[in-house]
């Protein structure tokens, strides 16, 4: 299996509109009954958690820098613990302090291992965009969701999903 190579250039709509199709694709196909996206909030910067069980919900879905804070300050308001993973520095200021952070890289399976400690549900939001070289789109979108979820299985980990933004990596 090789990576893949993007011709045209990054763009939120292009990548946006790869989701929502798949979004349709899964939920009229059957393969899931629910996917759990993000929806407009009060303004651009705040995108609410929202959960699309129709093919009609679909449009409600926004996808944009934001979603992966604002699940975190969702999950803190319904007192959720939670732990970030990430290669870039975790810099909200807002929720930095009420979180776990461990900095590291879902491809190296030890640091996976370290964010899973104490932690009951995984919600994989890591991916590679499309600007970044072939190898390291697939070395992270592919090699490193293997990891994610192997390690989340060996961890006991009840839950594991797969973030919309991941998937249209």
């Amino acid at each position: 299996m090789s990576p893949r190579s993007h011709s045209r250039p990054f763009s939120i709509s292009a990548c946006r509109s790869t989701v929502v199709t798949g979004v349709l694709r899964l939920l009229e196909e059957g393969t899931v009954s629910v996917v759990i996206a993000h929806a407009k909030g009060y303004d651009e910067t705040h995108p609410v958690p929202y959960a699309i069980k129709t093919a009609g919900e679909a449009d409600r879905l926004v996808f944009n820098a934001h979603c992966t804070h604002n699940l975190a300050r969702y999950l803190l308001a319904k007192g959720q613990r939670v732990v970030t993973l990430d290669i870039a520095p975790f810099d909200y200021a807002d929720v930095r302090d009420k979180i776990r952070v461990v900095d590291g890289d879902i491809r190296k399976p030890d640091n996976v291992r370290d964010s899973l400690r104490d932690v009951d549900i995984v919600v994989h939001a890591a991916a590679a965009l499309p600007l970044y070289k072939p190898e390291d789109i697939y070395s992270t979108d592919i090699e490193g969701t293997r990891i994610v979820f192997e390690e989340s299985m060996r961890a006991g980990v009840k839950r594991v999903g797969l973030s919309v933004k991941q998937a249209s990596g």
